[in-house]
């Protein structure tokens, strides 16, 4: 029944939560990250705390990743501040291009200290990139970005160091976050199909960036090409779910979120 003109709708009930994930962020929160809660099961919480690290990320032609190593402490600072606020089950850092840049002994030097911080589970982006990778058994790898030939040069590092073989990288020349915000909705898919139809042997695709909808075609790519499709957002995830020993599956979104509660 539609509520009469002018009358108020029922407020809704908040949730028994079972959980709490914290995310530190390296931009501003605007409605692009839907797709994160969209993902997320009801009865999990998300408690977010922003950075402004992003404009060294996309605003520039490269990485500058020096500009942001000592930039650790106020992250670290931010997970203290999150768990006085609600005690966090599981914390993540995102910002997952620039952490390419800066490399593995970064990312998991930052993992191990925001759990020294706060006594919980947490990944970089980039470390459970890597570990969503080799859930789905992924050896040889095909990458597909919003981002230019310079800064996929790191990405590509990056998962040859985790011990992949990258065997295609695409991207698109942008110059900041609204360049990729203001690509056709189409782009991830199309994307990833033209770097896997050019990379004989790749077993899986990699779709990095929090700022493109890359997750919503994960399953249609899956179907279409055969192989396991990791995103930024699926397997931080799959990696905070499966650390909260979430039990039930995310269905309709990839097989990596249909390994959660197995």
């Amino acid at each position: 029944m539609l509520p009469k003109e002018g009358a108020r709708p029922e407020p809704v009930p908040t949730p028994i939560w079972r959980a709490h994930i914290g995310w530190i962020k390296p931009g501003p929160v605007s409605k692009t990250i839907d797709q994160f809660f969209g993902l997320t099961p009801p009865d999990v919480n998300i408690v977010i705390s922003t950075t402004m690290w992003s404009l060294k990320m996309t605003n520039q032609q490269q990485f500058d990743p020096a500009s942001i190593k000592d930039g650790q402490a106020t992250m670290l600072a931010m997970v203290r501040d999150l768990m006085a606020y609600e005690a966090m089950d599981f914390l993540a850092v995102t910002g997952d291009l620039v952490q390419c840049a800066l490399g593995m002994d970064w990312n998991h030097g930052m993992r191990a200290a925001v759990e020294d911080a706060s006594g919980r589970p947490a990944a970089t982006a980039m470390t459970a990139a890597v570990d969503a990778l080799r859930e789905v058994g992924a050896s040889r790898v095909a990458i597909a970005t919003p981002v230019s030939d310079v800064k996929n040069a790191a990405v590509k590092a990056y998962l040859e160091a985790a011990g992949f073989a990258v065997v295609g990288v695409g991207g698109i020349a942008t110059q900041s976050s609204h360049d990729i915000r203001s690509l056709p909705l189409t782009a991830p898919y199309d994307m990833a199909r033209r770097v896997f139809e050019a990379s004989p042997g790749a077993d899986a695709i990699y779709l990095p960036s929090l700022t493109w909808r890359a997750t919503e075609f994960a399953a249609r790519l899956e179907h279409e090409l055969g192989v396991p499709v990791v995103t930024l957002y699926n397997s931080l995830i799959w990696r905070s779910l499966t650390a909260i020993r979430y039990p039930t599956p995310i269905r309709g979104f990839g097989g990596l979120l249909e390994r959660i509660g197995g």
